[in-house]
């Protein structure tokens, strides 16, 4: 299973760059604070214990030597609730019976500044929408569909 990078606000705090930006199709650009903020209460393991964003092909961008692009093809099945604390409560609950849910690839960047913290993440924007079965929807968007 894949899943990059810290959640915990603590190590938030310390791996992104003062002047973050989450940028993504439905939500964003979101600030270092706002992300933090936003994934508060997110258990990832308790709402889709098989979550595995299968990353691939990783490549640096020939013409930004700060970021590395990579695809990614999400998969799981949400048997728990996603609780996003910080979007004012946000939330879905699991269907009866759970839905194995798989995204389309999507095209995902992390860029670095000059000390090597995380200043941008896109994600979520997905590279063929008829791929998988949330109604072209990438990253946790289509479990909300």
């Amino acid at each position: 299973k894949q899943q990059l990078g810290p959640t915990r606000p603590e190590d938030l705090e310390s791996a992104l760059a003062d002047d973050f930006e989450f940028v993504a199709p439905i939500v964003g650009p979101l600030t270092k604070s706002a992300i933090i903020d936003a994934t508060t209460g997110l258990n990832l393991a308790a709402a889709i214990p098989n979550f595995d964003a299968r990353y691939h092909d990783f490549r640096a961008d020939p013409h930004d030597p700060q970021r590395v692009w990579a695809t990614m093809r999400v998969t799981g099945t949400h048997t728990g609730e996603l609780f996003f604390g910080g979007l004012g409560g946000v939330s879905a609950k699991p269907k009866d019976p759970p839905v194995t849910f798989y995204n389309p690839p999507e095209a995902v960047s992390v860029k670095f500044d000059s000390e090597g913290r995380v200043r941008q993440i896109t994600t979520g924007y997905p590279l063929d929408r008829r791929v998988g079965n949330t109604g072209g929807l990438g990253g946790l968007f289509g479990v909300f569909e």
